[in-house]
């Protein structure tokens, strides 16, 4: 994935970041690790049928295995980041790192409640699976990963200041930012801010905030509908 984004976007599409593996892949850990467990944990269920309907265990325990598999992914995958930036010779300011901890708990907590919400649903509505296919990829496109958030930020001002607050409330692009900030830090370039100039701490704080309400939404959700499981299936 990240060297056929290179390729097509930083190479045949010419983008204006500098060093854009290194931006690309700071936003890509991140997405891949929300995109692995969402799609591994909507089948999560209906995937282990058989064993549901034989035995009794917590049924929490299946997305959440997902979830835990993504982040021993997405722990092997920073390492290889790390990699790849030193491999650039880009400095790394020490400080910015503080920003990797502070974006991984609210992606860790927004996952986790997606997923619990998706592997419920997918026992009562089997299409959702493949709604959930389309859906990321839209989500996908509308957070700043493939581009920098500073070469979209005027177009969405001129469409409105409230489309811009609409494009910057998705959790995923706030995290996204979080990582950016942390990795890539790179603040702007030739007068273009490249990378989320507001106040990135206020913004990662409320989305760590509304996910963990959202995981124990989404963990209440899941309990009273875990008792039909093995009817359903």
């Amino acid at each position: 994935m990240l060297l056929i984004y290179y390729i097509a976007i930083g190479k045949f599409l010419k983008s204006p970041v500098p060093d854009f593996v290194v931006y690309l892949f700071s936003g890509l850990v991140a997405w891949t690790f929300f995109s692995d467990v969402v799609n591994g944990a909507t089948s999560a269920i209906t995937g282990n049928s058989g064993l549901i309907k034989k035995v009794y265990f917590p049924r929490e325990i299946l997305p959440l295995a997902v979830v835990g598999a993504a982040l021993v992914q997405l722990v092997l995958m920073l390492g290889v980041l790390f990699a790849v930036v030193l491999l650039s010779g880009r400095h790394v300011a020490v400080l910015n790192l503080l920003w990797l901890p502070y974006a991984l708990v609210p992606l860790l907590l927004f996952a986790t409640a997606v997923a619990l919400l998706m592997s419920a649903a997918n026992v009562y509505l089997r299409d959702t699976q493949h709604l959930v296919e389309v859906g990321l990829l839209f989500w996908f496109y509308m957070t700043p990963i493939l581009y920098a958030y500073g070469t979209v930020q005027d177009k969405l001002h001129a469409a409105g200041g409230w489309v811009e607050q609409l494009f910057i409330a998705n959790p995923m692009a706030v995290i996204a930012f979080g990582f950016q900030d942390a990795i890539y830090q790179t603040k702007s370039v030739k007068g273009v801010h490249l990378l989320y100039a507001g106040n990135l701490g206020l913004r990662l704080g409320v989305v760590t905030a509304f996910s963990a309400a959202f995981l124990w939404f989404a963990q209440r959700v899941f309990g009273r509908a875990q008792g039909n499981f093995a009817q359903e299936l």
